[in-house]
């Protein structure tokens, strides 16, 4: 009896053991459930080996919304707006779209960009200086600032680049950033520097609002009555800023000039389409024709 009681609490001991690396592993890889607890404590080294082959839900997976957006895995999942906030008027680069990617659990964050050759070279190279900054706009840490290069590239005259390329932050605590450029190296050799560049010369990043989070259907009424533009399509809710600065439905900013400099959009067609009356009233018939609505609804999974 004694013997058979002491075969028991050594199992009973060896099944909490199993089971604890078991759950041990399923939390390192995200899993909150105890069902990873009871395989192992069950089903021994099995209820490990399964735990083990779950896909990583800690995995970083960028946005491609091409939105500012930051992403935050444990928080309250809401996105912060403006990581960069100026670019430069003067560099034959635009920067078309930025993100971060934050990752509190492995404790770091990424910043995505995508850079359009707006010049007539093709882009060797291009050298940056990024100062990280916390959501005061502070710099974080003893050394805020890091150095990037895109560098082997052969980008055309109108390409984009950098969208593929995860830029490794100081700190998982970035919520901006300020970006300086340094250099850049173009086909036929010749080098622009920063001295060259004046850096005073900014336009300012709007603090983009995606046209999908305010309504689900403003992006079909746009899509269905704005103007076309396959390569920049309209995601962004556009804003009047002042009396000659303007966002357009592709997120950039333009000053004094009534087509978008980065789409080709125009100013005065976009406000046509996106105003309260024209869109409630497209709105309005959207929802009246039940055939188009449902096959809308139906498209976007929404039913």
């Amino acid at each position: 009896m004694l013997e058979n009681f002491t075969i028991a609490v050594i199992c009973l001991v060896i099944s909490a053991i199993w089971a604890f690396f078991a759950d041990l592993i399923a939390k390192h890889r995200g899993y909150t459930s105890m069902l990873y607890f009871w395989l192992g404590f069950f089903f021994w080294p099995f209820g490990i080996f399964i735990a083990a082959l779950q896909p990583d839900l800690y995995v970083d997976k960028p946005d491609h919304s091409h939105g500012a957006d930051i992403r935050v895995k444990g928080n309250d999942g809401k996105p912060v707006l403006g990581v960069v906030e100026n670019w430069y008027q003067q560099m034959p680069v635009g920067l078309l779209h930025n993100q971060i990617i934050v990752n509190r659990n492995r404790d770091h964050a990424y910043l995505i960009l995508t850079f359009l050759n707006r010049g007539d070279k093709v882009i060797n190279s291009l050298h940056l200086q990024i100062t990280c900054l916390d959501d005061c706009g502070d710099p974080i840490g003893a050394e805020p600032v890091i150095y990037h290069a895109y560098q082997d590239l052969a980008v055309l005259p109108g390409e984009k680049f950098g969208d593929k390329r995860n830029v490794l932050l100081p700190s998982s605590f970035t919520r901006r950033v300020r970006i300086k450029p340094v250099k850049m190296l173009f086909s036929d050799g010749t080098i622009l520097r920063a001295e060259d560049i004046d850096l005073s010369d900014v336009e300012r990043l709007p603090q983009l609002r995606l046209l999908k989070k305010k309504s689900p259907y403003e992006q079909f009424l746009v899509d269905k009555y704005g103007e076309k533009k396959d390569a920049f399509p309209a995601l962004y809710i556009p804003e009047l800023l002042d009396d000659t600065a303007w966002s357009c439905f592709c997120g950039k900013v333009n000053s004094h000039n009534d087509i978008c400099e980065r789409c080709g959009r125009s100013k005065e067609k976009t406000f046509a389409v996106y105003n309260e009356e024209f869109m409630g009233e497209k709105l309005a018939e959207l929802m009246a024709d039940q055939e188009e609505f449902k096959y809308y609804r139906f498209n976007k999974g929404l039913e």
